[in-house]
């Protein structure tokens, strides 16, 4: 017997998806802030980086109310209009 996701995990991937706006510096194993869709929030990356304020990220991922993200490459953070 197989198991389907449920409605409301596949609603959280597509809700948690996109680029933010790093805020507050992001370092390893320590929490920072991006903008994301218009609201503010805890952010993580699990890679040994700093994420520096005003760097765009792709947001991966959610763990409780921390957003996990990861950077963009710069040629896709400099083209990007739609930053949320």
């Amino acid at each position: 017997m197989h198991s389907r996701p449920s409605n409301a995990a596949t609603l959280d991937v597509k809700l948690f998806a996109g680029k933010a706006i790093v805020d507050a510096m992001i370092q390893p194993s320590k929490n920072g802030r991006v903008r994301f869709q218009g609201s503010w929030w805890s952010a993580r990356c699990e890679q040994n980086i700093t994420i520096l304020p005003g760097e765009a990220v792709r947001v991966v991922g959610r763990q409780n109310i921390t957003l996990l993200v990861e950077p963009l490459p710069l040629v896709m953070a400099t083209h990007s209009p739609d930053l949320n």
